[in-house]
């Protein structure tokens, strides 16, 4: 199996070896606000689940003769896992996206593959942060991920001008 947007760019040689081919048209409005909303409950899902899992602690004490650097490892290890403890219930909110939010985003011409890493670098940057999901971070993920893809047009482009 082969996935690709870039049909154009085969050689003959290539697309002689290709049995069958399926072509998916672009998602609707509406097909995309199901998208979100789905991977939006999942979201959820996932957050009220780990809600109920505290992080363990695994480290143990180390012994009254253990060296300078063990007891320095645990004492980071205790305070890492003291700040876990306090941020967890933060990291593991849902989501903040109101109804107009996620129409706005079925709006942006996105396949199911992009809005899923979308969501997916939103979610680490939410939690990162320590915050519920929210169209801001959604934003921001779009940002970053619209300046890759718009990299990526340039450098096609500039690769069609002098090759093709």
């Amino acid at each position: 199996f082969l996935t690709t947007n870039r049909v154009q760019t085969f050689d003959p040689a290539f697309q002689s070896r290709i049995h069958i081919s399926i072509d998916y048209p672009e998602l609707s409005a509406e097909s995309r606000k199901t998208v979100w909303k789905t991977f939006l409950a999942s979201h959820d899902v996932v957050q009220a689940t780990a809600r109920d899992k505290l992080p363990v602690f695994t480290h143990a004490k180390p012994s009254d003769d253990a060296s300078d650097r063990a007891n320095s490892d645990y004492e980071k290890a205790k305070a890492d896992y003291d700040k876990a403890i306090t941020l967890h219930p933060k990291r593991t909110l849902p989501h903040e996206l109101s109804e107009k939010d996620i129409h706005a985003l079925s709006l942006k011409a996105l396949n199911g593959r992009q809005i899923k890493k979308l969501l997916k670098t939103a979610q680490l940057h939410a939690i990162y942060k320590g915050e519920a999901l929210s169209k801001k971070h959604i934003d921001h993920s779009l940002g970053v991920t619209q300046h890759l893809l718009q990299s990526s047009q340039q450098t096609a482009g500039t690769r069609a001008s002098l090759y093709g």
